[in-house]
């Protein structure tokens, strides 16, 4: 393979920078398997081992900024687990920028001359920009056939190529990058290293049970898809184990075309997480502080939260815990009894279910009923001993051998008394950056690794620190608090205050709401699209405490209709269709044109010959642009951007309503 020469001609723009690196430096040369591999037969760019128990495809667009950021994360994953994990990339240029076509030809021109992960590397430079030219610049100074490469690179193959990856992620449910599927779960959008870390550990745990209940190893990826995605198995296997060609789909092949293809870079989460795409399980995973972060987080302990040990103990170990998780399978057992061989430790319980597990709520619901007779230790220790895996029969066992009131047990689960509870350890753990299967603190420092080793490590050290602090005249009582009171949370907050005018502005809700959302949109965007559903749900579980207010941003240099549909918009507005119409331009967004916008508009019940006439005088031009001049005052870059009581909403695992949800609690003082 040719080594890539610096270079200072630029290349590839700033999308997806994290995933390139990935698979090139470090991860060493473009493994091809020189025999058939074992597992999926389909031809693509793969790094790791061909017999790993983990694949993961990386759908990525080369001109995404999304996709790029993933790239280091992807090589430090592969260097973690260099025989655990493979990563496959199949390329998936999306319609909102210009050069995601040619740049995804330029990854299959390199592959062709074996040098796709001397393109990668190049495609992480912060300067690259992915114009014809600079491809074939770069090709020469890498010492490639510039003329092989030329051909490829404007030639039926490159199209072919990217063109079956399109028709394949399309088949898979995969409408945004960077998008990963991981064993066949579904990881949307940027994840940190600690998301893929985590991933990578759970899908490693479920594997080793499957070969321990006799599954051949060549057989572990199918048998895990099949398991994560059982509606997903059929088309993983014809198109991605067998390589037959996935229906065709429209491929963004030339710049500047409108939205053709479907496919948009993922900013917003989907509003539904469990099942989505078609039946794939979304992994819901730690996305806030790396594994390694040895910061002091506010882990909160309420006084009725279930914990085994002295109260006032030096050492608070606050789990956060889904019982279903393979993570703690094997420690679980040793930690619930560590208070009791070391009486300076105190372990906290916080729940942590998620719908990866289909019985998780109903058994923390069940360890609630349990914790208000003061059984919760008893019971857990009760479920840890019984045959695993858990089931709905074993948890109902185990309550009435435990002897536990049946009556005010069955009636606890029935009424989901403990709901709430539940929901607010969840909303915890988000706002700790934990969004994943278990998470371990020690007096409010992240554990890194759920090993004995690593645990009595953090309580040696946190003792020393207890016992330093204790020193000064704190008492006993009062340590855990003086050691976490001042740690940090993820406050997706900003805390500057931007006052907005929104006196002329498309608004629902009621106007005197003690939470008022400000939205800068743009009609067009497939980002602003999504957000809808996650509000809509926001609000009817928050009845008449959110306003929101929408202001346009239209971004015209990425969205052709942008401004004409943002003044479309405001004729919505004054015959009071707005929120009708931004409906169902959301259900057609993928193929706005003239055309559809009418329809959008005939559809919300517009009347046509005013709003002909308000676009044909530019009725609403100047209301437009101040509203994108209040966004641009105020910092905005993109769509869609939001703001809670004019704190600019910044949450490190995308824009949802799990997201918001903690944040506006705060700030209605419910939190």
């Amino acid at each position: 393979m040719n080594r890539p020469r610096t270079s200072r001609l630029p290349l590839l723009h700033p999308f997806g920078l994290r995933l390139a690196l990935l698979l090139m430096v470090g991860l060493g040369a473009c493994r091809m398997p020189a025999q058939s591999p074992p597992t999926p037969a389909l031809e693509t760019p793969a790094f790791g081992a061909a017999d790993a128990p983990v694949e993961l495809l990386a759908f990525v667009d080369f001109a995404c900024p999304y996709s790029r950021q993933e790239g280091q994360a992807l090589r430090d994953l592969v260097a973690q687990f260099p025989t655990q994990v493979r990563i496959r990339v199949l390329y998936l240029p999306t319609d909102l920028y210009p050069q995601s076509a040619i740049a995804a030809r330029g990854a299959v021109a390199a592959a062709e001359q074996n040098a796709f992960p001397a393109f990668w590397q190049k495609w992480l430079q912060p300067d690259a920009a992915p114009s014809r030219e600079a491809l074939i610049a770069w090709a020469v100074e890498a010492g490639l056939d510039a003329r092989k490469f030329v051909a490829t690179l404007d030639g039926p193959l490159a199209q072919a190529r990217v063109a079956r990856d399109v028709a394949i992620g399309h088949a898979l449910g995969i409408t945004g990058t960077p998008s990963f599927l991981m064993n066949g779960a579904l990881l949307q959008g940027q994840q940190s290293l600690a998301t893929l870390v985590a991933a990578v550990r759970h899908e490693v745990a479920e594997t080793a049970i499957l070969q321990s209940a006799g599954a051949q190893p060549l057989k572990l990826v199918h048998a895990r898809v099949a398991q994560n995605a059982e509606k997903l198995l059929t088309d993983y296997e014809r198109y991605i184990e067998r390589a037959q060609p996935a229906p065709p789909q429209p491929v963004p092949m030339v710049s500047g075309l409108a939205r053709t293809s479907g496919v948009a870079s993922a900013q917003v989460k989907p509003a539904t997480l469990d099942p989505a795409f078609g039946g794939q399980r979304a992994l819901l995973l730690p996305a806030g502080a790396t594994a390694t972060d040895a910061a002091v987080w506010r882990v909160i302990v309420r006084a009725d939260d279930p914990q085994l040990g002295e109260r006032d103990a030096p050492v608070t170990l606050v789990l956060f815990l889904d019982l279903f998780a393979q993570e703690t399978a094997a420690i679980l057992p040793w930690l619930a009894q560590l208070p009791t061989t070391q009486p300076n430790v105190r372990l906290v319980i916080k729940h942590l279910p998620r719908p990866i597990h289909p019985l998780a709520q109903m058994t923390a619901e069940a360890l609630e009923a349990a914790r208000e007779q003061d059984q919760f230790a008893p019971f857990l220790r009760q479920l840890l001993a019984a045959p695993q895996p858990l089931t709905q029969a074993t948890v109902l066992r185990s309550s009435a051998q435990l002897g536990l009131d049946a009556s005010r047990f069955n009636t606890a689960l029935a009424a989901h008394s403990g709901k709430q509870r539940i929901d607010a350890d969840v909303e915890q753990a988000a706002e700790l950056g934990v969004n994943g299967f278990a998470a371990l603190y020690a007096n409010g420092v992240q554990v890194a690794e759920l090993t004995q080793t690593a645990v009595q490590a953090a309580v040696v050290a946190q003792t020393e620190k207890a016992t330093a602090l204790q020193k000064t005249g704190i008492a006993k009582a009062a340590l855990y608090d003086a050691l976490t009171g001042n740690g940090k949370l993820l406050d997706a907050l900003a805390p500057d205050i931007h006052p907005f005018d929104v006196s002329h502005a498309a608004v629902q809700g009621l106007s005197g709401a003690p939470v008022q959302i400000v939205v800068f949109g743009d009609l067009q965007c497939p980002f602003t699209a999504r957000l809808w559903p996650h509000l809509r749900q926001l609000d009817e579980e928050m009845p008449g405490r959110l306003k929101i207010a929408w202001l346009d941003f239209p971004q015209t240099t990425v969205h052709p209709l942008a401004e004409q549909l943002a003044e479309a918009g405001q004729e919505a507005r004054r015959q009071g269709k707005f929120w009708s119409f931004v409906a169902a331009l959301a259900r057609r967004v993928d193929l706005l044109d003239d055309r559809s916008l009418g329809q959008a508009a005939r559809e919300a019940g517009l009347k046509d010959r005013p709003l002909q006439n308000a676009l044909a005088q530019h009725q609403w031009t100047q209301a437009v642009q101040a509203e994108r001049a209040q966004g641009e005052q105020a910092g905005v870059r993109g769509t869609p951007t939001v703001f809670l009581d004019g704190h600019l909403f910044q949450p490190a695992s995308g824009i949802s309503a799990d997201t918001l949800r903690p944040a506006i609690r705060r700030l209605l003082g419910t939190h």
